[in-house]
């Protein structure tokens, strides 16, 4: 009886956590759509989190990417707090800019300036982990 406990306890925790991302991008991208999600304060629709997940670590691979790239090339870190500041020119993080996506429909964000904020200082975050080696 208590090997089919323990067997059961097993598979269930090994299931949930097979759910789970496992990269520091992944975790990252799944509190930025969790954040994304919370503002949306429409009734009529409702973000699907894991499609946004995906989506969004896409967009912040490259910034992972770019941090471990410049950590690589010997960038110290002043200069690397410099590439940081440049994130905010980027037209990506501009609130005029935001999109939301609905039956592939794109129509001007809810909280543009709230989304543009959450992107940017993601990106930010996961340039950190890259250029630290955070995994």
């Amino acid at each position: 009886m208590k090997f089919k406990c323990l067997f059961a306890l097993v598979i269930a925790s090994s299931l949930i956590s097979g759910c789970a991302p496992t990269s520091v991008v992944g975790k990252n991208a799944r509190h930025l759509s969790l954040q994304l999600a919370a503002d949306n304060h429409d009734v009529n629709t409702r973000s699907l989190i894991t499609d946004t997940q995906y989506s969004l670590e896409k967009f912040l691979q490259q910034f992972y990417d770019l941090g471990k790239k410049d950590r690589q090339k010997g960038m110290d870190t002043n200069h690397a707090y410099q590439r940081v500041s440049s994130f905010v020119k980027d037209d990506v993080f501009n609130p005029k800019t935001q999109k939301s996506n609905y039956i592939n429909r794109s129509y001007d964000a809810n909280n543009p300036d709230s989304q543009a904020k959450r992107l940017l200082d993601s990106a930010i975050k996961t340039y950190w982990d890259g250029y630290n080696g955070v995994i």
